[in-house]
């Protein structure tokens, strides 16, 4: 009995440490460099800010540093999805209108993941431009020491402000149903986004 107890417990070390199960030890080493990843879809509703939430707090179990970046200006709501539990005082509308810098409006959410918040409610004084936007994004790209994967939580659908930080990302992840209205409108963001920058590389969730 002693030794088929034994040998069970062998089988049992030998599973836990074999090929396959070193992920269950320790996190994956990130990638090198960092990496901006657009979150779309071409219709409300389909579960977007979820996915960048959950997405983002899995990736930080796998050792990687998060930023989630709420690009909804004035109807974000991407920090009560993560639990934050408190309301931004400030957020990225006072950073482009120059009043705050990014530092400022960052905030912690669970699994150390950052995150700038887009505000509800909030109004700015002029459209932002996409040189803004640019600007912007370089800075984001320039904190590599507090997140090497950065996830935009764009709105839903296809406008400009949409439309430019696609454009400014690495990759985009656009997010539909099987509905036949959430198709056509990934369709349409699918031929605009080539036509804007073919480079882009694009996953559909």
């Amino acid at each position: 009995m002693q030794e088929d107890t034994q040998t069970l417990a062998d089988e049992t070390a030998a599973q836990e440490t074999g090929p396959g199960a070193e992920w269950l030890a320790e996190p994956v080493a990130p990638r090198q460099g960092q990496r901006v990843i657009a979150v779309a879809s071409g219709k409300g509703g389909v579960g977007k800010t979820n996915i960048v939430a959950n997405m983002g707090i899995a990736l930080t179990r796998f050792g990687h540093r998060v930023m989630l970046i709420d690009t909804d200006f004035g109807m974000g709501n991407l920090e009560m999805m993560i639990g934050v539990g408190v309301t931004p005082k400030y957020n990225l509308t006072h950073v482009f209108s120059g009043k705050k810098q990014l530092q400022d409006v960052m905030m912690t959410g669970p699994c150390g993941v950052k995150m700038l918040p887009a505000g509800a409610g909030g109004k700015l004084s002029a459209p932002i431009t996409l040189e803004a936007k640019r600007e912007f994004m370089e800075e984001v790209r320039r904190e590599r020491d507090i997140a090497d994967i950065v996830l935009v939580d764009t709105r839903s659908g296809l406008s400009d402000n949409t439309l430019h930080f696609m454009t400014l990302a690495d990759e985009v992840i656009l997010v539909t149903t099987p509905e036949p209205p959430s198709i056509m409108d990934s369709y349409g963001i699918v031929k605009i986004l080539a036509q804007e920058r073919e480079a882009t590389a694009m996953k559909l969730l």
